[in-house]
């Protein structure tokens, strides 16, 4: 079973014992989540990423993989925000990396 929400920053997994019903957590992924979304050129992008154990990279990319922005982020950060004043209109990529790794992808349509 998977619960999501738009407005929660986590995916829980469960796994149910079919015997006593009780569920209990087997995973959870964090994701990082952008608003408003869609958002209008010139309105700053609010950004909520997890907490990390190292610092980490938010990059923004175009559909074709053509950066377009890049931030390191502290391990301590989990809000920013991001601003929209140069992009234009379409809908681009918000990736956010550690050192070895892609942790979570997001879209987000600018108008």
């Amino acid at each position: 079973m998977c619960i999501f929400s738009p407005l929660v920053h986590s995916v829980r997994f469960y796994r149910i014992d079919k015997t006593s019903g009780v569920a209990k957590v087997i995973r959870e992924e964090n994701h990082i989540s952008a608003s408003p979304n869609p958002v209008s050129v010139g309105t700053p992008v609010r950004i909520t990423v997890p907490e990390g154990k190292s610092p980490r990279t938010l990059t923004i990319t175009t559909l074709n993989g053509t950066p377009v922005f890049s931030k390191q982020i502290s391990p301590s950060a989990t809000n920013f925000s991001i601003p929209t004043h140069s992009l234009t209109p379409g809908i681009y990529l918000f990736t956010l990396t550690s050192a070895t790794q892609t942790l979570s992808t997001r879209k987000i349509i600018v108008r």
